[in-house]
């Protein structure tokens, strides 16, 4: 019986030989197309980064820097970065307190209106209309395309805060019931919202909304009662969470007058809000006559 021959080595080195060449080109074109994708997204994430670090060199250097290179994303992407970054490195947050000039404001909105006619996708465009209107909407009298973006936007869900003047309606119950009104001199509101682009994706929402108010005077009526009562906070926080750690005030009642300090704690939705407030009195003999919990529920409105 004959023996069986191995295979000759020499063949495996002409296999290995004619592989070489695949490997290094197919090696080549992943590295290359790594290095291609990187020099691609790299400028962008950077000038994103030094925007966020207020970075003014790192600024200036993607400001003027050639984006022919970039694929149209990246170049659509650059280009409202470099808008925003028009109004970051001159506005007042950064530079004594100096608005940028509406040349500048001009120049902003133009590189976002360029950005947006490139895009092809209709459906895509609503995001960085919000990214236009969310670096501009401070500066209302020179923008002159914000009512349109903001029509826009609310198509989508979108709601921004607003903030003066305010009045709340506001009720109490502390084994009575108790009815009356609030005003403050100033505060904000953002209701809640959830704003989508037009395939449906979520851009930005806020579940609760968020809700808060500054030197508030109340008054309220007992209206099983005569008594009234009189109170005064700083600062509170109304929606999502309700904090409200600076009121004092007083309860009239029968010619008498009941000094407390009240704590509040709860829950806010928007521009309705439910807490309970733990009487301090300044006289211990007041809480024999007027209850220490109280269960309040709050209702605003911003003029």
């Amino acid at each position: 019986m004959k023996s069986i021959e191995p295979i000759s080595n020499k063949s495996n080195d002409y296999i290995i030989i004619l592989l070489k060449p695949i490997f290094i080109v197919v090696f080549v074109a992943m590295l290359s197309n790594l290095f291609g994708q990187k020099q691609n997204i790299d400028p962008c994430a950077l000038f994103k980064e030094a925007m966020s670090n207020n970075n003014i060199d790192t600024l200036d250097h993607y400001l003027v820097m050639d984006d022919s290179q970039l694929s149209s994303q990246d170049r659509i992407n650059l280009m409202t970065f470099k808008g925003a970054a028009i109004i970051r490195k001159n506005s007042g947050r950064f530079r004594n307190g100096k608005t940028p000039q509406p040349s500048l404001i001009d120049s902003s909105y133009q590189l976002f209106t360029d950005a947006i006619n490139m895009i092809d996708d209709e459906k895509m465009k609503v995001g960085y209309i919000y990214r236009r209107y969310e670096t501009l909407e401070m500066y209302k009298p020179s923008y002159s395309g914000m009512s349109e973006d903001k029509d826009q936007l609310e198509k989508n869900g979108y709601k921004n805060d607003i903030g003066g003047f305010e009045l709340h309606l506001t009720t109490k119950y502390d084994n009575e019931f108790w009815i009356g009104l609030e005003a403050s001199i100033f505060g904000r509101l953002q209701s809640p919202f959830h704003f989508k682009d037009d395939y449906g994706a979520t851009i930005k929402r806020s579940k609760r909304g968020k809700s808060m108010s500054g030197f508030t005077f109340s008054y309220l009526r007992n209206l099983q009662t005569n008594a009234s009562e009189s109170k005064f906070s700083i600062i509170k926080i109304e929606a999502p969470l309700y904090i409200n750690i600076t009121q004092v005030g007083y309860i009239k009642q029968a010619g008498q007058s009941y000094w407390f300090y009240r704590p509040e704690l709860g829950l806010g939705y928007g521009r309705f809000s439910l807490s309970y407030g733990f009487n301090i009195f300044f006289k211990k003999s007041s809480s024999d006559v007027i209850s220490r919990h109280s269960l309040n529920f709050n209702t605003k409105y911003i003029f």
